[in-house]
């Protein structure tokens, strides 16, 4: 192509592009921080990272227990806040003393601090275990398993792990369940009193304090995992036997109104919600089932039969794929506007156990562990269309699920002889945000679902911010077409 062409060729490019980064600044109204907030990694649950992860079985370091790391019986889910990943280890199956909370530097993976949460005698609590991180603070209680075993939430420093606050009242969510966030950062959470029982409730992330409750039964061990929007918490409510999906308004905490009673098998995951807005319930042994808000009622778009296992997350791809599990075993993709099976894995997850939770990173890629332990444990990651891309044994995981991070720094926790792992390939030029070692056209459009603002606090930049100015917008989309070809 002559100089003259392949000028007049960017221009039109440009121009073109222009067009559909407006269109897109109207479209990509929702993204999430790159942070690993909670299970399913941020408020709404459905998996989605603004990082671009790693496109190959790359060690970045690796907790060896041959050579003097922690032991862990169970592994639990890693949470990454900034350059700090944290989790809770179990060394032993004793309580209260022998499990603790433990800070990693994510670059290195060497140890910051470790900690145990103090104990009540008249309520001793459960382990040492997170709710969730976010706003410079990590979230961690010995509210656990038992009927009932209620705790405080603590507040700790990701620095040096001392408390910064503790909740006035007390929480009860299960060793699986976590906490959600409100827009401002404010818990979402489950209060217990043995006078009133248990509580959706929202806590004031400065200082703990309850600023509205209201009444709550729940479903099973597992399910009290609320999921956020702006305006709204959806949970799943009335028990076993009269399961279905509530919503509450996320200011007041007043009841709005509720999905119809669903059948399936004990229900131990939680909604999730779609950068759209859709709501979806994974019904267990039954049925991937998408409900509209109209603001009035919770309406039926369309259901597809899936499996499902306990403590498990699903998956929302940016193009608004939704990524769960097949009736016979494979991972499929479904059609965001009728649920219809657009993809599915060559093969069935092998072995799959528990708390299947995967990760759709920038470029859509899907990163999930089979839940396994010893030689039966996969970690893969999988094309947008589920092809696979790469693969993993040896890494085993049980309770917990796989984690992206900074620097699309992807960490997985294990029992076993590795009880931490992180992976990550750097990009071979930056503007190739697919990591294909092309810039191409797939890099405009990864472009333009990270568009907008870079997460707070920047810097650290974001993926797609190629000019460094917290922004994802025209100008880096001009900086992809100005490394245009194949990386060097």
């Amino acid at each position: 192509m002559s100089k003259i062409n392949q000028t007049s060729h960017h221009q039109s490019l440009r121009q073109i592009v222009l067009i559909g980064c407006l269109n897109a600044a109207f479209t990509f109204t929702q993204a999430y921080a790159d942070a690993w907030n909670t299970v399913g990694g941020n408020a709404a649950r459905n998996g989605q990272s603004l990082e671009n992860g790693p496109n190959a079985a790359q060690i970045l370091w690796q907790h060896d227990t041959s050579l003097g790391d922690q032991h862990t019986i169970i592994a639990e889910q890693p949470l990454i806040l900034d350059d700090v990943v944290v989790t809770f280890l179990w060394p032993s199956f004793s309580e209260p003393d022998q499990t603790y909370i433990a800070a990693y530097d994510l670059n290195t993976g060497d140890e910051i601090w470790t900690r145990q949460l103090p104990v009540d005698p008249g309520f001793p609590g459960w382990r040492n275990r997170l709710l969730g991180v976010r706003d410079g603070q990590i979230y961690a209680s010995r509210s656990g398993e038992g009927a009932p075993r209620p705790d405080f939430v603590y507040a700790l420093d990701p620095a040096d792990g001392h408390t910064i606050w503790v909740s006035p009242e007390r929480i009860h969510q299960g060793g699986t369940e976590s906490l959600s966030f409100a827009p401002n950062g404010d818990l979402i959470t489950i209060t217990y009193t043995a006078a009133d029982g248990h509580q959706l409730a929202r806590m004031d992330k400065n200082n703990g304090n309850v600023l509205w409750e209201t009444p709550y039964i729940g479903v099973a061990s597992g399910s009290s995992i609320p999921a956020c929007t702006d305006s709204t918490v959806y949970m799943y409510t009335n028990g076993i036997n009269n399961t279905k999906i509530s919503a509450f308004d996320i200011t007041t905490g007043a009841f709005k109104y509720s999905t119809p009673y669903v059948p399936g098998n004990t229900q131990q995951s939680g909604p999730m919600i779609g950068h759209d807005g859709t709501i979806y319930m994974n019904r267990h042994d039954a049925f991937m089932i998408a409900f509209e808000d109209t603001g009035t009622a919770l309406v039926e778009l369309w259901r597809t039969a899936m499996d499902g296992v306990p403590f498990e997350t699903n998956a929302v791809g940016f193009d608004g794929s939704v990524y769960c599990l097949a009736p016979d075993g494979r991972y499929q993709r479904l059609k965001p506007t009728d649920g219809s099976v657009m993809d599915t894995t060559v093969d069935p997850i092998p072995d799959f156990g528990t708390n299947l939770r995967p990760v759709v990173d920038a470029t859509g890629r899907i990163y999930i562990h089979n839940g396994a332990s010893g030689s039966s444990s996969r970690l893969f990651c999988f094309s947008p269309e589920l092809n696979l891309l790469w693969e993993m044994s040896g890494v085993s995981s049980h309770r917990g699920g796989p984690a992206l991070g900074a620097n699309g720094t992807l960490v997985v926790t294990s029992s076993g002889q590795y009880p931490m792992t992180a992976f990550r390939t750097a990009a071979p030029c930056p503007a190739d945000l697919t990591g294909d070692d092309q810039v191409n056209i797939d890099d405009i459009f990864a472009a333009l679902g990270l568009w907008g603002a870079c997460p707070d606090p920047c810097p650290p930049y974001c993926t797609g911010d190629l000019t460094d100015d917290c922004m994802v917008n025209i100008d880096d989309i001009f900086a992809i077409l100005g490394q245009w070809g194949p990386c060097e």
